[in-house]
């Protein structure tokens, strides 16, 4: 259980005592590099999938190298479709999402919900969300989603700024991570 979770506990538990017994702590990030932006995409319908369009269009515009790794459970098909076709690199699913972390040591992580985003922020690397404020599946989470991700296109200024600037970058992380 995350300390996110517990504190969602309480509040729904509130004669209840929620503990948690360790901590979680986030993997100094080793930031030498300007690493690519990596969307963990999502098993999704269509209509959905088209979220994340407009995102890969304006890194492309900005220069910026993007890698998608398809979910295991999703048809990779999707990302040669002609809207995307040429905005990102696929890559395979095969090793855990952390060792896919781990290996491209991506600047950001850019997807709609998954825990992905959730696993990214705990070693270090920035979530970038791209769900807005009426997604139905965002509605009843438990995991306060927009409190600890970076929000695009909200927060497209600042993630243009963190792409480039250790400071900013380290800045918004430990934001995100309180």
């Amino acid at each position: 259980m995350t300390e996110d979770e517990a504190a969602y506990l309480r509040g729904r538990l509130p004669k209840c005592t929620v503990r948690l017994r360790a901590r979680h702590t986030a993997r100094p990030r080793q930031l030498d590099h300007l690493g690519p932006i990596l969307v963990a995409s999502i098993y999704c319908h269509e209509d959905y999938f088209g979220k994340i369009v407009p995102f890969l269009h304006w890194a492309a515009t900005t220069g910026r190298r993007v890698i998608s790794r398809p979910h295991p459970r999703e048809d990779p098909t999707a990302w040669q479709r002609p809207e995307v076709r040429g905005l990102a690199e696929l890559q395979s699913s095969q090793d855990s999402f952390i060792e896919h972390l781990a290996r491209l040591r991506p600047r950001v992580v850019v997807s709609w919900f998954s825990t992905a985003l959730v696993d990214a922020l705990r070693v270090g690397v920035i979530p970038v969300t791209i769900c807005g404020d009426d997604d139905p599946n965002v509605a009843n989470m438990v995991y306060p989603l927009f409190r600890r991700s970076l929000r695009w296109p909200k927060d497209t200024a600042l993630i243009e700024h963190i792409l480039s600037d250790n400071d900013a970058y380290d800045q918004a992380l430990q934001g995100l991570q309180q």
